[in-house]
């Protein structure tokens, strides 16, 4: 009797996790019944929860790939690319789960257009509300309106077909060969920022992003149990490596000023709301992330992070 052919993979869902266990199952439920062409992959970034535990249990079990040592999310994330069989990569924060549509809806977006570079599910927070979910490529200009708190005025819009700079690596679908092609994430990103980072290089390359409307994920974020401090240090690094690879290391050291000032009058605003009880919780939070960014985060000299990074983020990243 001859053997049944094995279809081919379309689809690569890859979760880069660490510590995840609380947000893992709700996540790979809300990728519901995938077809047999879609396979799901899971990096674990050395958790010392019931993460793995609980993928291994899950029906049906995902590719589970266990690494002894916290990564960061960049090399984690090329890892599990390099060894996924799909035409499409489609990379999923484990603290996300689909509301409306599904990734089945990114593959026929991203199939229709041959020159895709990414495209992403519009992101909303528990009360349906839209999160900042990308934009325009960091510059100059947009660090200082962040540190005079005027950013809010330059939310971007996407256009008509949902085209933008950039979007989170939180859920972000691309094509295997163009991701092969531009080189996969920048490892030297530990945390944050390798996003922007990956969609620059997609756009030298004559590629587009895309963030689609119609398909819709909640995104629980801030659902880390990281060191604050430590968060503060990554996001301000990474945007520094950022303005410095791109633009070179003037820009950078521009950049850093401009983010002590952000971040300093940050600081003194958390304090204020420290006062009142009931935002001392989340106030604090954010005074430790800012405190972190201020010690070493702005650092022109410093790498984003180191690859056996005590603690980490519930995101892997």
């Amino acid at each position: 009797m001859a053997q049944r052919q094995r279809r081919p993979v379309i689809l690569s869902i890859i979760i880069v996790t660490h510590n995840s266990a609380r947000h893992i199952e709700a996540c790979l439920r809300s990728i519901a019944a995938p077809p047999d062409t879609t396979e799901i992959m899971v990096f674990d970034n050395r958790s010392t929860d019931e993460t793995v535990e609980l993928v291994r249990w899950y029906e049906p079990t995902p590719r589970l790939i266990p690494s002894e040592r916290n990564l960061g999310f960049a090399r984690a994330a090329n890892l599990a690319a390099a060894a996924a069989e799909g035409r499409h990569l489609l990379f999923l924060n484990p603290d996300l789960r689909f509301v409306s549509g599904s990734p089945s809806d990114l593959v026929e977006f991203a199939e229709a257009r041959p020159d895709l570079g990414a495209v992403a599910p519009l992101l909303v927070d528990a009360e349906g509300r839209r999160q900042r979910w990308g934009g325009r490529f960091p510059s100059l200009r947009g660090a200082l309106l962040d540190a005079i708190g005027a950013a809010r005025s330059r939310s971007p819009v996407a256009a008509e077909d949902g085209r933008v700079d950039w979007v989170l690596g939180a859920a972000m679908l691309v094509p295997s060969k163009t991701f092969r092609a531009v080189g996969g994430f920048d490892e030297e990103y530990f945390l944050y920022g390798e996003d922007k980072d990956l969609c620059r290089r997609l756009a030298q390359r004559g590629s587009t992003v895309h963030r689609l409307e119609g398909v819709r994920a909640l995104h629980d974020g801030g659902g880390s149990g990281g060191d604050p401090a430590q968060l503060g240090r990554y996001f301000y690094r990474a945007q520094a490596r950022y303005l410095s690879k791109f633009h070179g290391r003037p820009a950078r050291v521009g950049h850093a000023a401009l983010r002590i000032v952000g971040a300093t009058l940050r600081l003194a605003i958390s304090a204020l709301l420290a006062i009142p009880r009931t935002q001392r919780s989340s106030a604090r939070r954010r005074i430790a992330f800012y405190r972190g960014a201020l010690e070493r985060g702005w650092s022109v000299g410093e790498s984003t992070g180191p690859v056996d990074a005590p603690g980490g983020t519930d995101d892997g990243r």
